[in-house]
């Protein structure tokens, strides 16, 4: 019988270990440092939204990050229009890279901000960002 390596076992944990991480990690984009409320209550959606994942480039570590998921979900939950754009444009501002693509993206969609087939953000394209809609199983 073969005997794993020591290196298997610590792989086999980096693995498994996100789903136990996850729950005992902050997911925090200081919401509380917007001065629109309508800021603060994107902020606080994106925030609740966010996804656990591996990140970093050259050291890697685990966190919270908006998605595209994330993004679509909070799209969902809220009715976005023109009077949102003051607050997502003060978003998109943020020192925080997370809460400023999510307000990118939503400043975006909510603008309807034309774009090529070939962009996440056009609704020909496969990929696109709401392409399967607001249903409760997407």
């Amino acid at each position: 019988m073969r005997m794993l390596s020591p290196w298997s076992a610590v792989l086999g944990l980096l693995l498994w270990a996100p789903q136990s991480w996850a729950s005992s990690m902050p997911k925090s984009l200081a919401c509380g440092l917007q001065k629109m409320p309508n800021a603060v209550a994107i902020c606080r959606l994106l925030e609740a939204n966010m996804d656990f994942e591996w990140l970093g480039h050259v050291t890697v570590a685990p966190g919270y990050r908006v998605t595209f998921a994330t993004v679509r979900k909070v799209w969902c939950a809220r009715r976005f229009s023109a009077a949102d754009v003051p607050a997502l444009v003060q978003l998109e501002t943020s020192t925080d890279w997370r809460l400023e693509m999510g307000a990118k993206t939503l400043r975006i969609l909510t603008e309807k901000t034309p774009h090529p087939p070939s962009s996440i953000y056009h609704p020909d394209n496969p990929q696109y960002i709401l392409r399967k809609g607001c249903s409760p199983k997407s």
